[in-house]
């Protein structure tokens, strides 16, 4: 799970070593998101990123049926085609998270879950 902390007497926070997942996850140190923005977009877009990973998303445990996880998927897209078409493939990618088309993608046997990646659009 991913561990978290902040204290009011923490002045400042090593974002390397606190926004990691152990290793039995299948996300990435979501630190290096932040290490890859190009510009205040981007870092402004990661930072909701871990947010949503750090405070809402672990809250629910592992409930994507796909692989990438949907808050990756938002990345990759996002750094793939941009910022509009990126978040536009992300809504249409959440929209199909469910089990209603499992006939429709490859499943991964290893993570048992169904396989999309970020296409052209």
């Amino acid at each position: 799970m991913l561990s978290f902390q902040l204290s009011a007497q923490v002045k400042s926070i090593d974002f390397e070593k606190e926004l990691t997942v152990d290793k039995k996850s299948e996300h990435r140190h979501y630190g290096e998101y932040f290490k890859r923005a190009d510009n205040e977009v981007e870092m402004l877009y990661t930072g909701a990123f871990v947010f949503y990973k750090s405070f809402i998303s672990s809250q629910d445990g592992s409930t994507c049926s796909f692989t990438p996880s949907c808050s990756e998927y938002a990345v990759q897209a996002v750094k793939k085609l941009g910022l509009v078409k990126g978040t536009i493939s992300f809504f249409d990618r959440y929209t199909r998270c469910n089990s209603l088309s499992p006939g429709f993608y490859k499943l991964d046997k290893n993570k048992n879950r169904l396989v999309d990646e970020v296409g052209e659009f």
